[in-house]
Parts: structure tokens; sequence; C-alpha cells
């Protein structure tokens, strides 16, 4: 969760039933004091033990040290300010990130040069992957080697939102489902617990 000026992580403890402050951070802490405004996070994605944030309006990621629980700040390419970012693991140890701005047609997929490190992780392009006809298409992330993208359709008084997944080491699109709401945007949620899970004999 994040306050104005910092952010903050909360832990659950499961043999107390209570939450408590595992560690915060505050914008001039991670160089961001120029920071116009409150700190706002996109959806966190996981990689390797590590979450990270895409900070809205900047050119970097907010990263997490599940281990040490320490947060530190990563760049990205020029021109990611409002660029939505989703970050996978890529294999080997590399970092993927997708990347997508309002309005376009496709996803910019780029991998880190060299292995984890923590602010110098340095970008490569590495493909453009066209996106189905949607209006406003909109990505979400997911574990288990997915992202999703959503949007209406590009036809005349669309009334659903349809669903693709995005394999993210072919990059083939498939499309999953249609929600009957126009302009929907949900995230997924997978690895139900055992007790929600479908029972099997």
């Amino acid at each position: 969760m994040h306050y104005a000026t910092r952010a903050v992580v909360l832990v659950f403890n499961s043999a107390f039933r209570s939450w408590s402050v595992g560690t915060y951070i505050s914008q001039d802490a991670l160089g961001l004091s120029g920071l116009k405004g409150c700190l706002i996070f996109w959806y966190p994605c996981y990689a390797y033990g590590y979450f990270y944030w895409k900070i809205y309006s900047m050119n970097c990621l907010l990263k997490l040290n599940l281990n040490t629980m320490e947060f530190f700040t990563v760049d990205l390419p020029p021109d990611h300010n409002e660029r939505r970012i989703i970050v996978v693991e890529a294999g080997e140890g590399r970092l993927g990130m997708f990347s997508h701005n309002n309005h376009d047609t496709f996803l910019n997929y780029y991998t880190s040069i060299q292995n984890e490190g923590q602010r110098a992780i340095e970008w490569q392009m590495k493909n453009i992957i066209p996106l189905p006809e949607l209006n406003d298409p909109y990505i979400v992330g997911a574990p288990q080697g997915y992202i999703f993208v959503l949007g209406d359709p590009k036809v005349e008084d669309a009334v659903h939102t349809t669903c693709f997944s995005l394999d993210i080491r072919t990059s083939k699109i498939e499309r999953v489902s249609q929600v009957s709401f126009s302009y929907f945007c949900g995230y997924p949620y997978l690895g139900f617990p055992p007790s929600m899970s479908p029972r099997r004999i």
C-alpha cells in the first residue's frame, strides 16, 4: 500500500492472524523528491523474488526485494512515463518487460541485457507484438507464463469486452472469453487455495 509520500509493506502473520508493517520507504529516500503530488503505482508484477510497480508519470519502476525487504528504483527506457508496464520472468535470470501506451495497436517487448542488478538494469528491445483490433486495449499481468489483453471490439455499438491471453514465450495470442460489459477492466487471479479449487477424484 502507499501513503501520499511513502510506500509501505504490510505482512500478514497467519499464525497470529494479524498484520504488521514489514518495511516502508519515503519518496525522498527513493530519490523522487522532485515528484509533484503523491506516489501512485500501477498493479504489481512479480519476478525472481521481487515485486515491481510502475510509478505513475515517471520513467522508473519501484522494486522490492522480498528476502531483505529493501526498496530500489529501476530506470526504464526513454519515454516510458505514461506507458503501462508488465515485468515477467524471461528465463536464465533475465527480466522481460511488456510495454504499452494508450491507443497503441501493438506491444513492445524488452529483455534485460544483464542478470539481475538493482538500479543498473539495461533494457533491449526484442519484439513488437501486434494486438487484436480492440478499442483502447488494456494489458494486465498474470503468473504462469501469460499476460492478458482486454478491450472492446472495434465494431459499432459494442456491448462486451473481449479477453485474450498472450504466451510470453511464444508471443501467441488466443481469445479466452467475453464479458457482457463494455470497457470492463479486471485482474486475473490464478492459484486458488485448496478450499476454492474444483474437487478431483
